[in-house]
């Protein structure tokens, strides 16, 4: 059986390598392949350079990342003085949430980075 299945093997690979030139002449293949592959290519690079432009024209330039950052920084500040006020008047963490439109952990949270 072993030496039968090497035979038929090396039947087929002889087979492959004298009908090679008539697998490259398939008709499923249209006659200008090469033209089509290259349309094609060209067509996916215009697509991608157009994608890629346009998400580099919706990233923020680095102005206006740090402008975004100092009101950031400067709304948590705010919040921050706020914070200590209510404090100040005795007001109960619930309250203070509430007043601040935040919840129980960012509060403590922002009480601890802005330590005294």
């Amino acid at each position: 059986m072993f030496y039968f299945l090497i035979i038929i093997g090396f039947i087929f690979i002889i087979l492959g390598i004298v009908y090679k030139d008539k697998r490259e002449k398939s008709p499923l293949l249209p006659p200008n392949y090469k033209q089509l592959e290259k349309r094609i290519s060209d067509m996916e690079k215009l697509l991608f350079e157009d994608l890629l432009e346009h998400e580099m024209l919706d990233e923020l330039s680095p102005v206006e990342e740090v402008r975004q950052d100092l009101s950031r920084e400067e709304e948590l500040i705010r919040k921050y003085t706020l914070l200590k006020r209510y404090e100040r008047e005795n007001k109960s963490i619930e309250e203070i949430c509430r007043l601040l439109n935040m919840q129980k952990g960012e509060v403590f949270l922002l009480k601890n980075l802005y330590k005294d």
